[in-house]
């Protein structure tokens, strides 16, 4: 081999050393990677994901994520990472290969947003090296019918049972919905989204993930409401929730970071004039989940054992809230600080990938219901009506509570669902609006808020008419809880207090759910569970390249003797 070829040789190998690890451009501007503070930017306000690519080699290897919504824009950055032959446009009902599926530029930024490659530019999605499938149910402001998108998002194929990690869910609420109509989840779609929970990844089940919606009637969205999908709200670098009517999103359980019209993100995007361009500024205010389907990814790779109920509990456990100090939230009996602007926070992809590693998966799903039935129980005006359940024996750490509630002659708009759990933590179900419809049959009102709490004790459900013209009747009320056995879970919360009586004292006043009256949280170390945070610093780049530049020289130097 002649000097030249040498040379040659040591070359390429360099330049593979030095793109493996990452000097993208824009790399400092990926603020929900690692975000640096700059200008009105929160320093640290990120997912904490980038030490994980370069330091730990993760890369979503193995997985494989299902959209589930719009189709994409097509872009040849993203070609090895699709999974053409098991994507499917449902408006055609055909195998879509072809230039069907890819039509909707919103679809790009959000797939690669998860998956794609590293350009140079900027890495584009935090699982790059996984992989994806779309299936197209939506088309503008069209749908195809229910069946249809059960259909793609359980078949009980070979693919689905074994090979889908994570389905992403873009399905929006329809018209009416929008303007204040409480709408059942389908039953199909859900359905269809218990068999991927129980069957699918070899029984350990597919991750569902969807962005809480912006508008004001957030909490009437279907598929808010389904246990199984985690519900991720968008906040800006600087930690302004992008929510514009967050007071009533009682299911959100974690936020995302993204780029807003004043700090936009350095990310995927799509020029239709130059196809070779996939990087740039973008605002994603409608798209805060995208980053976590990349966080679970990660984690999914380092334990590819990882249940639903895992993957759930331990985003909860990785989310941190330090950084947010702009809006009020509540502390529920496990002690988490919960927000309809945040859930519980914003989850740490380093925490997330450590907690997982050696957990030890719960072993399935437990419930509990209690309900109770009338002849009409008539429903006071201004004035709440109380009902109590008291739960036994159930021992369970709860995920999800429901309300579900049959009611007639109500102006259901006005009507006003409180919720108290045994450790008096509280939260109201209903959005109050216009809707003066008459009847709630068997509708479930659900939230988040106790996540963590034991589920023994006195529940309290108040019920309140806000309109003296109607006279509401009650027939059926349920209590349902979600969870897993707090024998397994590895950090319980305390029993709940003592439900004995006491001397009434005055009541506190309520928080104003205003950003304006939102209390002050003193600043505190990055620290969860006595783990430390490892905060990435790009320097560890640097110096990982000068190292290997370092070592290249002296083994040309050596080769060349």
């Amino acid at each position: 081999m002649n000097l030249f070829t040498k040379a040659v040789f040591f070359f390429v190998v360099l330049q593979f050393i030095v793109c493996t690890f990452f000097n993208e451009k824009f790399l400092d501007h990926q603020f929900n990677l690692k975000n640096n503070g700059e200008g009105d930017l929160i320093e640290g306000l990120d997912h904490n994901a980038l030490g994980l690519l370069v330091n730990e080699s993760l890369s979503g290897e193995g997985v494989v994520t299902k959209f589930v919504g719009y189709g994409i824009a097509h872009h040849y950055e993203t070609d090895d990472n699709l999974l053409v032959q098991h994507c499917y446009n449902y408006f055609v009902v055909q195998n879509s290969s072809d230039d069907s599926l890819f039509q909707d530029e919103n679809g790009l930024w959000g797939t690669a947003q998860v998956v794609g490659v590293k350009n140079g530019e900027c890495i584009i999605g935090i699982a790059y090296h996984s992989k994806f499938v779309v299936r197209k149910v939506r088309d503008g402001s069209l749908f195809v019918d229910e069946e249809l998108i059960a259909q793609a998002i359980w078949d009980n194929s070979t693919f689905d049972r074994s090979d889908t990690s994570i389905t992403h869910l873009d399905l929006l609420i329809s018209n009416e919905d929008s303007f204040g109509h409480y709408a059942q989840p389908p039953k199909l779609i859900e359905e269809a989204i218990n068999n991927a929970t129980r069957f699918g990844r070899n029984g350990r089940g597919t991750i569902f993930a969807s962005s809480g919606k912006n508008d004001e009637f957030a909490n009437l969205s279907p598929y808010c409401k389904i246990r199984q999908v985690i519900i991720v709200v968008p906040l800006s670098g600087a930690g302004f929730s992008l929510n514009t009517h967050t007071p009533h999103l009682v299911n959100v359980l974690l936020a995302g970071i993204v780029g807003d019209a004043m700090h936009p993100l350095y990310t995927a995007t799509l020029s239709f004039e130059n196809s070779s361009q996939i990087c740039g500024w973008k605002d994603q205010s409608t798209h805060a989940s995208y980053d976590i389907v990349g966080l679970v990814a990660l984690a999914l790779e380092a334990n590819p054992d990882l249940n639903w109920l895992d993957v759930q509990y331990l985003l909860v456990k990785s989310a941190r809230y330090d950084k947010l100090k702009k809006y009020p939230y509540i502390v529920n009996g496990k002690n988490l600080k919960w927000s309809t602007y945040y859930g519980f926070g914003v989850p740490d992809g380093q925490l997330l990938v450590s907690f997982g590693k050696n957990f030890e998966s719960f072993s399935k799903e437990e419930s509990v219901t209690l309900e109770k039935t009338f002849d009409g129980k008539q429903i006071h005006y201004n004035r709440a009506t109380e009902f109590c359940f008291n739960v036994t024996n159930s021992l369970l750490t709860v995920f999800q509570a429901q309300i579900e509630i049959s009611l007639t002659d109500a102006a259901i708009g006005f009507v006003e669902i409180v919720l108290k759990s045994p450790y008096q933590t509280e939260v109201s179900l209903t959005t109050l609006s216009h809707d003066r419809t008459h009847t709630f049959v068997n509708y479930p009102f659900t939230t988040r808020i106790f996540f963590g709490e034991r589920s023994d004790g006195l529940w309290k459900a108040q019920i309140t008419n806000f309109v003296e013209a109607f006279t509401p009747l009650l027939t059926n009320l349920k209590l349902s809880l979600f969870g897993v056995s707090s024998f397994e879970d590895p950090d319980p919360a305390p029993l709940p207090p003592d439900p004995t009586p006491t001397p009434s004292l005055p009541p506190s006043p309520s928080p104003s759910l205003a950003p304006s009256s939102a209390p002050t949280l003193s600043p505190s170390p990055i620290i969860a569970n006595e783990t430390i945070i490892i905060r990435f610093s790009s320097s560890n780049v640097v110096q990982k390249n000068a190292i290997y530049l370092l070592s290249f020289f002296i083994l040309m130097s050596l080769f060349l003797l």
